[in-house]
C-alpha cells in the first residue's frame, strides 16, 4: 500500500485507475478499497480528487486553461473538472484565479504603505543607521564586565561576588546612547561570541586580532582596548576565561565510577548529560513593573532582617537593585542634554517623553503603557548583560502590558494608533538589526475556561505585519476556547510575511502535561516559551534546557550489533542484548531495543545529576535570582535550586528515524521474510551497497508521519516507553527530568557519528528534526501528518517537541486558508501539541528566513547539511 500511495502522489496529475492501483497492491478492487480506507481514512475516489484539485491550483495560477488541466487529470470534460473544483473550493477556477490576483496585490502593498505612512518607523528601520549606533556600543558590556572582575579583591573573588561586581560595573559605566526618533531607549551589544560568553581560550595572537578588529568601530578608546587585551591575555592576575564559560554550561564532567562501555557510549555520540545554566530564562518582568527596583530593594531589606543566614546573597542583590534603579536616570540625563540643544519641536517632545519615562522606570513602578514598554526593555538589557542575549525570552507580553494599555486608553492618554506606534518601536528596538532570538508569547486561555486573547494580542500581530523584521513569536491557543478570528489573524501573518513563523502551542495539551509533572494548576496556566522549545513558568522556573541529549538511534545500533557501535569500529558501548541472528521475533528484537533505550537514557540522567552540584557552586546569576520567585524567599541562587520549579529537559533525537527503522525491520525481516536481520546489520555497517535493499527500505515500507495504523501500533508504545523511562529516572534519582523531542541543529552533529540506519538514512547523514518526519517521507497529505502528530500522549512529555511543516503558498491563499485552519484545529482537538508552519516560497533567496526546528534562521547562516535537509522536506501543496 505504501508503493500505491507514493505512486499516486508522484503521478497525481495523470489519470489514475482504481483497477491498476488494486493490481499494483495485489488485491481485488473490493479488498483494495477496504485496505486503502484503513490506510488513509478516506475513500479512494475522494483521496484522488482532493489531491488533484489542490495540485491544480498551481496550474490555474500559471494560466493553464481548465480544458488542458482537465485532460491531464483524466476528466472527460472541463465541466466535470470544474464541478470537482467547486466541490473542493466553493468557487470556479476563474473566480479562484481572480481572487488570488487581488489578494496578491493587497499583500504586497500593505506593509510598504503602512511603514511609509509613519516616518518615525521608517527612520527606526534604517539598518545602516542602526548598525552605526549599535557598533558604537560594542565592547561596553565586554570591557566593563572584565573591569568589574578586578573591582573585587582576590581574597573575595567568590563566584557570587564576581558576577555581582561585573554586572554592576557594566550598569554603572556603559554609555547611554539615544538615537533620533526613538521612543524606547537603551542599547544592547552585538551578538558577537566574545561579547556573549566572555573571553574564550584562544591563541593569544588570534585573540588580540579578533578583539581589536571587533572593537574598532566602538566608543572604547585605544587605551581601553589595549587594557582589555592585556587583562585577558597577559596579566599575571589574568581574567579567568572559565569564569564566564561556567555561565554557559556547568561542564561535561563524568563520574569517576563510569564503566568503560559507558565512556564509549558518550564518545560514540549516544548520550550527553550536563547541567545547562545559561540564559533561556523568563524572569519576573511583572515584579519590576509593579514594584520598581527601589521597591524590590525595600522588600529584600525587610527579608534580610528576618533571614541573616544568607546575608552575602542578599547584600549582592541589594547592590544590584541600587545599580539597576539608576539605568533610567542615565538615559533621562542624556535625553535632557539632547533636549537643551534641539530645535525641532517633534524631537523635543520625544526627548521630554523619554525624560518622563526614564525618571520613573525601572526605579519606580510603571504607570503608563510607554513606561511599561521602557521598563521591560531596560530589564531585558540587564538580564542579557548577566549571561548573554540568547533565548532570554519575554514571556506573555500581551497579558503583562494590557492593564497599562487599558488605563491609558480610558484616561485619554493614548489612542490605538499611538499605542501601535509604541509597540512597533519596541519591537524594532529588540529585533530591528540584532535579530535577538527572544520569544514573545501571546494569547492563551484561563483557568476559569475563558479566552485571554485581548486587543494587544491582535496589536502584536498588526505590528509584525507592518514591520519587515524577524520576530520570534509563540501563539498560545485552545482549539475549544480561542476565538477563531484570532487564529485566522495568525495565519494571515504567516501568509503575508516570510520572516516570522509563529509557533503554535496548544493549551489543552501543554497545561495538563505540566500539571501531571508537578506544576501547580495556577502556574501551569501561566506557562510560556523560552527559546525554541523550552516550556517554562515565567518568574518561577529554571528549566535547564538541553541538559540531556540522547541519540535514540544508538539504541537500535547497539541492539542489532550486540552492544557494539557500528560507527566506531565495533567499540563496546553497551551490554550485549543478543546477536542479530538470535532474534526469533520482532517482539524479542524490540525488547533488546527497549533495554538499550533504558541504558542510554539512564546514563544521560545520571550525568545530569552528577553535574548539578558543580553548576550550583560555579554559576551564580544574581540578577535572575532577584527576579525569580522563591529565590529571594529562600536565599538561594537561581542556579542553586532557588526557583520554585527546577527541572532538567532531556532532548531526544531521531524518534522519526527510529520508528521508520523499526517499521522497515518488522516489515522486511519478520513479516515478509525477504531479508535477515544480520544481512541488514551488515548493510548498515557498509552503508547500504545493496541498492535493491535500499530501495525497499525507502519506498516499500510504511513511514512515520502519514497517519498509518501500522506505524501508530509500533510508535505509540515506543513513545510511551521512552517517556516512562525518563519518569522512572526522575523517581529513582530524585531530580525532575522532562522529556523533550527536540533537536535544534544537533541532529546534524549527532548524525555525523551515527551509522546508516534502516529508514534509508546513510552513514553520517543528519537525523530527523525534532518530531518532523524524515524529509520527503510524509507523502499522505498535511492533515494526515497533523493527525499522526496528534496521536502521541504528550502529557508524558512536558518539554513538548518541535515540528516544522513546509506549506506552499497556495494553502495560505484566502480561498484555501479556511480549510487549512479547519484541519489545524481538528488536529488540535485530537491532541496536536505544537507546530510551526513554514510558508515555502518557490524562489528562496540566500537571505530567506526559514523555520528549521522550532526556531527560524537566515538560510545563509545554515550549514550545507541543514540547508539540504530543509530543501528535501515535503512541501505540502495539499491538505
Amino acid at each position: 500500500m505504501v508503493e500505491v500511495l507514493k505512486y499516486i502522489n508522484n503521478n497525481i496529475k495523470s489519470k489514475i485507475s482504481l483497477d491498476e492501483m488494486a493490481a499494483m497492491a495485489g488485491y481485488s478492487t473490493y479488498h483494495f478499497c477496504r485496505k486503502f480506507k484503513q490506510y488513509t481514512n478516506e475513500n479512494f475516489k475522494d483521496y484522488i480528487q482532493k489531491r488533484q484539485m489542490q495540485i491544480a491550483v498551481d496550474d490555474i495560477l500559471a494560466g493553464k486553461s481548465t480544458i488542458e488541466i482537465a485532460a491531464e487529470m483524466g476528466y472527460n470534460s472541463r465541466w466535470g473538472f470544474t464541478r470537482s473544483f467547486i466541490r473542493e473550493f466553493g468557487v470556479t477556477p476563474t473566480q479562484f484565479r481572480n481572487s488570488y490576483r487581488k489578494e496578491l496585490i493587497e499583500h504586497k502593498s500593505r506593509p510598504e504603505d503602512s511603514i511609509g505612512a509613519n516616518s518615525r518607523l521608517f527612520h527606526l528601520l534604517n539598518k545602516e543607521t542602526e548598525e552605526l549606533y549599535r557598533h558604537r556600543m560594542r565592547g561596553q558590556r565586554l570591557y566593563w564586565f572584565v573591569k568589574g572582575y578586578y573591582d573585587v579583591s582576590p581574597r573575595k573573588r567568590t563566584a557570587e561576588n564576581l558576577m555581582c561586581a561585573s554586572l554592576i560595573s557594566v550598569i554603572k559605566n556603559s554609555i547611554p546612547i539615544i538615537k533620533p526618533y526613538e521612543l524606547i531607549v537603551g542599547y544592547n551589544y552585538d551578538q558577537y561570541f566574545h561579547e556573549v560568553y566572555g573571553i574564550e581560550k584562544l591563541n593569544k595572537q588570534i585573540h588580540k586580532q579578533l578583539i581589536t578588529e571587533y572593537l574598532k568601530p566602538s566608543q572604547l578608546t585605544e587605551a581601553q582596548i589595549n587594557e582589555l587585551i592585556y587583562l585577558t591575555t597577559e596579566s599575571s592576575d589574568r581574567f579567568r576565561s572559565h569564569y564566564t564559560n561556567n555561565l554557559y554550561l556547568s561542564g561535561f564532567r563524568r563520574p569517576p565510577d563510569l564503566k568503560s562501555s559507558e565512556k564509549n557510549a558518550i564518545e560514540d555520540a549516544a548520550v550527553v548529560g550536563c547541567c545547562s545554566v545559561n540564559h533561556h530564562s523568563i524572569i519576573s518582568y511583572e515584579k519590576v513593573l509593579q514594584m520598581g527596583f527601589r521597591g524590590i530593594k525595600d522588600w529584600i531589606t525587610d527579608i534580610l532582617r528576618k533571614n541573616k543566614e544568607h546575608r552575602p546573597f542578599y547584600n549582592n542583590l541589594l547592590k544590584i537593585c541600587v545599580a539597576a534603579a539608576e539605568i533610567g536616570n542615565k538615559y533621562a540625563q542624556e535625553a535632557q542634554r539632547l533636549l537643551e540643544t534641539e530645535t525641532d519641536e517633534k524631537k523635543r517632545m520625544d526627548y521630554m517623553q523619554i525624560i518622563e519615562n526614564c525618571k520613573q522606570v525601572p526605579a519606580f513602578p510603571a504607570q503608563t503603557f510607554a513606561q511599561a514598554l521602557q521598563c521591560i526593555y531596560f530589564v531585558n538589557i540587564l538580564n542579557t548583560w548577566e549571561d548573554g542575549i540568547n533565548e532570554n525570552s519575554f514571556g506573555r507580553l500581551d497579558q503583562l502590558l494590557y492593564p497599562y494599555y487599558c488605563y491609558d486608553l480610558a484616561s485619554g492618554r493614548i489612542n490605538h494608533k499611538e499605542a501601535l506606534e509604541l509597540l512597533c518601536a519596541f519591537l524594532i528596538k529588540i529585533y530591528g538589526s540584532n535579530n535577538e532570538p527572544q520569544q514573545i508569547v501571546i494569547g492563551g486561555s484561563n483557568q476559569d475556561g475563558s479566552c485571554v486573547v485581548n486587543e494587544l494580542s491582535y496589536m502584536f500581530l498588526d505590528a509584525i505585519q507592518i514591520l519587515d523584521i524577524a520576530c520570534p513569536l509563540a501563539i498560545r491557543y485552545s482549539p475549544k476556547i480561542t476565538n477563531r478570528k484570532f487564529i485566522e489573524k495568525v495565519f494571515e501573518v504567516i501568509s503575508q510575511k516570510k520572516n516570522t513563523t509563529p509557533i503554535f502551542l496548544n493549551d489543552d495539551v501543554v497545561i495538563p502535561a505540566l500539571i501531571t509533572h508537578g506544576i501547580a494548576t495556577v502556574d501551569a496556566y501561566d506557562y510560556a516559551l523560552a527559546g525554541c522549545s523550552g516550556i517554562t513558568i515565567p518568574g518561577k522556573t529554571n528549566h535547564h534546557p538541553a541538559s540531556g541529549q540522547i541519540n535514540l538511534l544508538k539504541a537500535l545500533e547497539y541492539a542489532i550489533n550486540g552492544g557494539k557501535s557500528l560507527f566506531h569500529a565495533d567499540k563496546i558501548c553497551a551490554s550485549n542484548t543478543g546477536s542479530s541472528g538470535a532474534f526469533s521475533s520482532f517482539s524479542s528484537f524490540m525488547n533488546a531495543v527497549t533495554e538499550q533505550l533504558e541504558y542510554i537514557i539512564t546514563l544521560s540522567c545520571r550525568l545530569i545529576d552528577y553535574n548539578i552540584p558543580f553548576a550550583m557552586v560555579n554559576s551564580p546569576v544574581p540578577f535572575k535570582s532577584l527576579l525569580t520567585d522563591n529565590c529571594v524567599l529562600t536565599g538561594k541562587d537561581y542556579n542553586s535550586g532557588g526557583p520554585l520549579y527546577n527541572y532538567y529537559q532531556v532532548m531526544l533525537f531521531g524518534f522519526p528515524n527510529l520508528v521508520d527503522s523499526l517499521a522497515a525491520i518488522n516489515t522486511l525481516v519478520f513479516e515478509r521474510h525477504e531479508y535477515t536481520l544480520d544481512y541488514i546489520r551488515k548493510q548498515m555497517y557498509m552503508n547500504f551497497p545493496d541498492k535493491k535493499l535500499y530501495g525497499a527500505l525507502t519506498d516499500k515500507v510504511p513511514k512515520y508521519g502519514n497517519n498509518l495504523p501500522v506505524i501508530k501500533k509500533l510508535a505509540l508504545p515506543l513513545f510511551n516507553k521512552i517517556c516512562d523511562i525518563i519518569t522512572a529516572n526522575s523517581n529513582n534519582i530524585g531530580q525532575q527530568f522532562h522529556a523533550q523531542f527536540y533537536t535544534y541543529l544537533w541532529n546534524v552533529d549527532f548524525g555525523k557519528q551515527t551509522a546508516a540506519t534502516p529508514d534509508g538514512r546513510y552513514k553520517s547523514d543528519p537525523l530527523a528534526c525534532g518530531m518532523s518526519p524524515v524529509p520527503g517521507q510524509d507523502f499522505n497529505g498535511l492533515y494526515a501528518l497533523l493527525l499522526s502528530l496528534a496521536s502521541y500522549p504528550f502529557e508524558k512529555a512536558p518539554g513538548m517537541f518541535s515540528v516544522t511543516i513546509d506549506i506552499e503558498d497556495n494553502l495560505l491563499y484566502d480561498i484555501n486558508r479556511d480549510k487549512l485552519i479547519d484541519v489545524f484545529l481538528n488536529a488540535s482537538l485530537s491532541g496536536l501539541p505544537c507546530v510551526q508552519f513554514n510558508s515555502y516560497q518557490n524562489k528562496q533567496t540566500d537571505k530567506s528566513v526559514i523555520a528549521v526546528s522550532g526556531f527560524s534562521q537566515s538560510s545563509d547562516e545554515l550549514s550545507d547539511s541543514s540547508k539540504n535537509q530543509v530543501k528535501n522536506r515535503t512541501k505540502h501543496k495539499t491538505i
